[in-house]
């Protein structure tokens, strides 16, 4: 049975709008050309934009943040 609560969400580069990487669940994967990325669990990924004319650093939380009770 497929897991509908882990819904594949695009990250992009908010000034240029640069597709950097895909999220499904707590899963992060980055792929360019012949490389492939993934990060999973607690952490962080930081990410060059590889438009020339953007070229700006951006940092993606490998986990998503859930709501609830703390503790």
């Amino acid at each position: 049975m497929k897991n509908t609560s882990a819904r594949a969400q695009d990250i992009r580069r908010p000034a240029c709008n640069a597709l950097l990487a895909r999220r499904e669940g707590d899963v992060v994967a980055i792929r360019r050309n012949d490389l492939q990325v993934s990060f999973a669990g607690d952490g962080h990924a930081s990410v060059l934009c590889y438009r020339p004319s953007c070229r700006k650093l951006t940092v993606i939380a490998t986990k998503e943040k859930t709501t609830g009770p703390a503790g």
